[in-house]
């Protein structure tokens, strides 16, 4: 049984909600984060009402529930009642559902080999579906002919996307879905077409953004979900969080030509991230985003960048520092990242920056974290606290989950690694209501996006 000690900071389930901030939205005030969340996309005391009622809840996987394994956690005895820092346990045969009760998130793990239904978030049917128009040619390497029922396809479609930790926007009765990944390299809309026999379906995929490869990887993969019902990916959850080393660039000497190269880049990023010009903005973050990401550019060359970045001690480490902490605290020109439906285009390509501005944090504080010199310096009053600033931005990210399930992704990710560098950024996320943000934000997840219900465990783990 997987279970982890109760925090001071909420002892019942009462404290959380009493906790819940109900101020107005503000990216710079800790207690100013708002409370959006439909009544359809599920609340905070709907989650742990459904859990204490129903019993529905994780899928069983390494992680545990709150990042420990059961060998390193002491168990009172047993006496039927709670204990001070210790949830109450249920027993249950084997095979059956495991429960326990634990503040602040109250998550029921299933032990057993089931598969949990999950509903199906698109919800199409066989009579919403159109004929293909005569006008309109269908591309044969992106579409597929499919003899199963609509309802079958959506919902199998649905399960790839929130497998591969898509952002997909569904809407109900419509027979088209629009989803991304989640490093943003591909954006695709997926339709359903009536076919000419009345037992097939065309399913059309179209490239909006992206590589081709990229893309016709990704309809190879969705196709094959969708006929056969087994989801391959082509990484799993647990590769897409963990960070590669490549080690140095064989090209390069060791000690001067790294370091000169660098200063090159980071200038003509800092020229280009400020540009007046938004596209012009994008492709320096989007050039900043490789070259902070272990995997793509190597863990040696991240860990410099992400030096020079984080304590700003070089001219242009010094100006891309202040821009990304304005993107991240002030947000951008042309309104919020409410995620409401019919923003304006500046308003769209402002969301892109924050994303890339977050993706870009969360990568530079994973490079940092295994270096202790580094992470100490980090950890010095001036420069934490510089950083540490961030959090409450942060945490407004997270409240947005449903909306943008990827910031929020990347903004939980930077938490965590805040927490790692000091104590004092535990404290922090906690002052800002960040626990019952992430009960929501895993709810979201479990039936959307894997990864963010994975990093929702994750944070969960190092708060508690």
């Amino acid at each position: 049984m997987l279970v982890s000690p109760m925090t001071d900071h909420f002892n019942t389930e009462k404290a959380l909600y009493d906790a819940k901030p109900k101020f107005r939205r503000s990216r710079t005030c800790p207690g100013d984060i708002s409370r959006k969340r439909k009544e359809e996309e599920g609340s905070a005391d709907g989650f742990y009402r459904r859990c204490r009622s129903e019993g529905g809840g994780l899928p069983h996987h390494p992680i545990s529930v709150f990042g420990r394994t059961a060998s390193g956690v002491s168990l009172p005895p047993n006496t039927g009642s709670e204990s001070k820092h210790f949830p109450r346990i249920t027993s249950a045969p084997a095979g059956k559902k495991v429960r326990f009760d634990a503040a602040p998130a109250v998550i029921y793990a299933k032990q057993t080999n089931a598969t949990t239904r999950r509903a199906n978030p698109w919800g199409v049917t066989d009579a919403l579906l159109r004929r293909v128009p005569r006008h309109y040619p269908i591309l044969k390497p992106s579409s597929t002919f499919v003899g199963l029922a609509a309802e079958t396809i959506s919902e199998r479609v649905s399960e790839f996307f929130r497998k591969n930790s898509f952002s997909a926007q569904y809407n109900k009765g419509d027979a088209e879905v629009q989803a991304s990944s989640a490093h943003g390299n591909v954006e695709l809309v997926a339709r359903l077409w009536r076919g000419d026999n009345e037992q097939e379906v065309i399913m059309e995929v179209q490239r909006h953004k992206g590589s081709s490869p990229d893309f016709y990887r990704m309809c190879r993969d969705l196709f094959a979900a969708v006929k056969s019902g087994e989801y391959t990916m082509s990484r799993s959850p647990e590769e897409e969080m963990r960070v590669y080393d490549f080690g140095a660039s064989p090209h390069c000497a060791e000690d001067e030509t790294p370091s000169m190269e660098t200063g090159n880049l980071l200038s003509a990023i800092s020229e280009m991230i400020q540009c007046d010009f938004l596209e012009t903005q994008e492709l320096g973050f989007q050039a900043l985003q490789f070259l902070v990401e272990p995997g793509k550019a190597g863990r040696n060359s991240a860990l410099r960048v992400s030096k020079t970045i984080l304590l700003g001690n070089t001219e242009q480490g010094a100006r891309i520092r202040a821009h990304l902490y304005e993107v991240l605290t002030q947000g951008y020109e042309g309104g919020d990242s409410s995620g409401k439906p019919g923003r304006s285009a500046l308003e769209e390509k402002g969301q892109r920056l924050r994303g890339h501005a977050l993706q870009i944090l969360a990568n530079m504080l994973e490079a940092v974290n295994g270096d202790i010199e580094l992470s100490k310096e980090l950890g010095k009053q001036r420069t934490h606290e510089y950083w540490e600033s961030l959090i409450p931005a942060l945490v407004t990210d997270i409240d947005e989950a449903s909306s943008s399930p990827h910031n929020a992704l990347w903004a939980m990710r930077s938490i965590r690694n805040f927490v790692k560098l000091s104590s004092r950024g535990r404290e922090t996320a906690l002052s800002c209501g960040v626990l019952p943000l992430l009960a929501d934000a895993y709810e979201y997840g479990r039936g959307r996006c894997l990864l963010l219900e994975m990093e929702s465990l994750q944070l969960l783990s190092e708060l508690c």
